[in-house]
């Protein structure tokens, strides 16, 4: 794997690097409570997705 140098490229090309990993764990993170809030609606109970 190559290291990136991080204070010798171009300032947004470093931001792009950094920010990818967070923006995919967000993306999974929404993904997870939407499916979450799917199931427990559809499944259990209203009650238990206003709790």
């Amino acid at each position: 794997m190559e290291n990136t140098d991080l204070l010798k490229e171009s300032i947004w090309k470093s931001i792009l690097i950094f920010s990818l990993p967070l923006l995919v764990g967000n993306l999974f993170q929404q993904l997870y409570n939407t499916v979450d809030s799917y199931v427990v609606g559809n499944f259990v109970s209203s009650h238990a997705l206003a709790a």
